[in-house]
C-alpha cells in the first residue's frame, strides 16, 4: 500500500463445482491491493491451469493447495505458510462457502486480520474482522458476528476487476442510448463451470424465438465440461452463434450485447456496472437471492432456478425484452446506478484504515488539519460552511493545543499515515463534547463509528468525565448513523449557531444517562 508494504493474502478456490466466481471476485481486490502498491498472493485448491495462468499474469504469486478445507490439508498446509510471512502480515480474504467459524478462528489466532466475502449468511457466527456482503440485497442480511466486526452490506461493495473499472472510465456517455430499435445481439455466459449444462437450455430458448436475426455469442468459462455437447447442440439449431473461451476482453464483449443471459453470479455485477439489460437465471441456491434483488432494482428480468423454466416461455421473455427500447433502456440506468465501481476502492480503504491508533495533535499536524477542514464536504455538514483562512485556522489550532480542556487526536493508519481527528471539549458539568472527521478517503466504509467509539473510551480513559455529547447538524444522515452505530443516543433536537441540531449522549456503558 501508499503507507505500509503489507501482504494481501487471498483464500480462494476453483473447481468444476464450485465454478471460478470467488476466485474471480478475489482478483478485483487483489489487483486494487497491487494499484496502491501492495503484495497479493492467491492461495487455493484451484483447477483450473488457464486460471492459474490468468492469476499469475496479472502479477500474483499463486501457492496451490492439495485439498481444500474440510480437509485437514488444507490449514495443515496453509497456516505454517502464513507464520512464514508474519513480518508481512496485511490481511488474509476469504472467499468461500465452505470456510466455517473453526476455519475463520484458526486464521486469527495465527495473529492475522481477516475479511470474509459472503453472499447469504448461512454460517451460525462469523469470526472476522471486516465482513462483506457485496450484494444488492446485502445490507438486509443479518450475521452473527463479533462487536468489533465491521459490516461492509450492499452493491456500493461490490468488486469490480481492473477491466471493468477501466471501461467504465472510457465509456462514451451516450453509449447505452444506442438502443433506438430493437435488439438482436446476446451475449450468453453462465459462468465458469455451468455444471448442468443450462447454456444447452439456454440455446433452446434462442431457438424457440424463432427469430433469423439473432448474433449471439456463448462465452464458456474454464471449468466448463461441455464445450463440445454445446458445439454440436448449436449445429443442430442452426443459430447464428459463437462460442468463445479463454476471452480476455470481457468489457467489450458485455458493450457489445443488446441483452446478455447470464447466471445469477458476481458477472451480473460487471453487466450491471456498463449498462447492460439482462436476464439472469439461478444455477445454485446461493444466487438465488441474487437474481430476486437484480429483478427487484430493476435491473435484470429473473427466469428462476434453471431446472423450472420452459425453454418456449424463456424464448418468448427474450424476444419481447429484445424488442422493447425502453425497458432494455430503464434497465442499463438502473444497473449503472446500482453498480459504480468503486467497490474495491472502498474495501481496501477500509482495510488500511481499520487498525488505526490515536495520538496527541502536535503542531505539524496544523496542515492536514486545515485541509480536512475545509474539505466541501466537511464544510456542507459544518454549522459554518464559510471557508476557513490560512491565518484563522492556525489562531485556532494553536488555542486548541493550549487549551487543557480540550483533547485533541490525531488517528493514523498501521503505516503511520494520518486519516482522521477526534475532539473532546471538557464542559463544567463534567460532561464532553466530541467532534470528529475523516479524511476523505476513509469516508464512506464504516470506519466512522469505529473512530467515534474507540475515541470516546480513549479519552474517558484519560480524563475524568462520564458523559460525551455530540451535535449533529439536522439532515446529516451520515453522522446520525456513525454516532448510533458508536452508542450514542438521540436526546432530542437543539439550536446551535442558529441552526436546527441533534443532540445524542454516550456514557462509558454506551447507553445515554
Amino acid at each position: 500500500m501508499t503507507d505500509q508494504p503489507c501482504l494481501l493474502v487471498l483464500r480462494a478456490d476453483a473447481d468444476s463445482s464450485i465454478g471460478s466466481g470467488h476466485v474471480m471476485r478475489a482478483l478485483a481486490l487483489a489487483q486494487e491491493w497491487q494499484g496502491q502498491g501492495g503484495e497479493a498472493v492467491f492461495v487455493g485448491y484451484i483447477k483450473s491451469e488457464a486460471l492459474r495462468q490468468r492469476l499469475e499474469s496479472n502479477g500474483f504469486q499463486v501457492r496451490s493447495l492439495l485439498a481444500a478445507h474440510p480437509d485437514s490439508q488444507d490449514l495443515t498446509s496453509f497456516l505454517p505458510w502464513l507464520h512464514e510471512r508474519q513480518s508481512q502480515a496485511g490481511w488474509v480474504v476469504l472467499d468461500g462457502y465452505h470456510f466455517d467459524p473453526s476455519y475463520h478462528q484458526a486464521i486469527r489466532a495465527a495473529g492475522w486480520p481477516l475479511l470474509i466475502i459472503d453472499d447469504y449468511a448461512h454460517l451460525p457466527a462469523y469470526h472476522a474482522d471486516i465482513l462483506v456482503n457485496p450484494n444488492a440485497y446485502g445490507s438486509a442480511m443479518h450475521y452473527q458476528a463479533e462487536d468489533q466486526t465491521l459490516l461492509l452490506l450492499g452493491a456500493r461493495f461490490a468488486p469490480l476487476r481492473k477491466e471493468f473499472q477501466q471501461a467504465l472510465v472510457s465509456q462514451d456517455d451516450g453509449e447505452r442510448e444506442r438502443y433506438c430499435s430493437p435488439g438482436r445481439r446476446i451475449l450468453v455466459t453462465m459462468g465458469g463451470a455451468d455444471p448442468d449444462n443450462v447454456t444447452e437450455k439456454v440455446i433452446s430458448a434462442l431457438q424457440a424465438m424463432g427469430s433469423c436475426d439473432l448474433e449471439v455469442k456463448i462465452v464458456v468459462g474454464p471449468l466448463n465440461q461441455h464445450r463440445q455437447a454445446l458445439g454440436e447442440h448449436l449445429h443442430r439449431t442452426g443459430l447464428d452463434a459463437e462460442i468463445l473461451s479463454s476471452v480476455t476482453d470481457m468489457p467489450s464483449l458485455m458493450r457489445w450485447a443488446d441483452l446478455a443471459i447470464s447466471a445469477a453470479g458476481s458477472t451480473c455485477w460487471e453487466l450491471a456496472a456498463l449498462g447492460v439489460p439482462m436476464a439472469v437465471t439461478v444455477l445454485a441456491d446461493n444466487q438465488e437471492r441474487v437474481a430476486a434483488s437484480l429483478a427487484d432494482h430493476g435491473v435484470a428480468v429473473n427466469l428462476g432456478w434453471h431446472h423450472a423454466w420452459q425453454v418456449d416461455l424463456a424464448g418468448k421473455i427474450l424476444l419481447d425484452l429484445l424488442g422493447s427500447i425502453q425497458q432494455r433502456q430503464e434497465m442499463g440506468h438502473r444497473g449503472q446506478k446500482l453498480i459504480d465501481g468503486l467497490g474495491c476502492e472502498r474495501l481496501t480503504q477500509a482495510m488500511r484504515g481499520y487498525y488505526f491508533s490515536l495520538r496527541a495533535a502536535t503542531e505539524e499536524d496544523c496542515e492536514i488539519v486545515f485541509q480536512w477542514a475545509n474539505d466541501p464536504l466537511t464544510r456542507v455538514v459544518s454549522f459554518s460552511r464559510e471557508s476557513i483562512s490560512w491565518q484563522e485556522h492556525r489562531r485556532w489550532f494553536a488555542a486548541r493545543l493550549a487549551d487543557h480542556n480540550h483533547i485533541f487526536y490525531i488517528a493514523i493508519t498501521s503505516g503511520g499515515l494520518p486519516m482522521a481527528q477526534a475532539r473532546f471539549s471538557l464542559m463544567e458539568n463534567g460532561e464532553a463534547v466530541i467532534s470528529v472527521s475523516l479524511a476523505r478517503e476513509f469516508r464512506g466504509v464504516g470506519l466512522g463509528s469505529r473512530l467515534i467509539r474507540l475515541a470516546c473510551k480513549q479519552a474517558m480513559t484519560e480524563r475524568p468525565f462520564n458523559k460525551i455529547r455530540a451535535l449533529i447538524r439536522q439532515g446529516n444522515a451520515a453522522s446520525l448513523h456513525a454516532f448510533t452505530q458508536a452508542g450514542f443516543r438521540q436526546q432530542g433536537a437543539v439550536e446551535v449557531s442558529g441552526q436546527q441540531a441533534v443532540a445524542m449522549d454516550y456514557t462509558l456503558e454506551g447507553v445515554a444517562a
